[in-house]
């Protein structure tokens, strides 16, 4: 159970219709997940990712560490 912080207030006038989420894992390992994004057909993305061990949402795509690694869940 992880409760969802706004990492600030998030315009969703801004929101298309969602193409794809991609989920983000530590260096690519599928058992160490790490949050999602939600992008959307504007090329708007929302982020939801664990930041020093709470859940986040946010539009700064700059909160993603290099070390993470996202895959489509197509």
């Amino acid at each position: 159970y992880y409760p969802i912080n706004a990492f600030k207030e998030i315009d969703l006038t801004k929101l298309g219709f969602l193409i794809e989420i991609r989920e983000f894992f530590w260096l690519g390992y599928q058992d160490e997940s790490c949050g999602f994004v939600f992008i959307f057909n504007n090329g708007y993305c929302l982020y939801v990712i664990e930041i020093e061990e709470d859940m986040v949402l946010t539009e700064k795509s700059d909160l993603i560490p290099e070390e993470w690694r996202s895959v489509s869940l197509k």
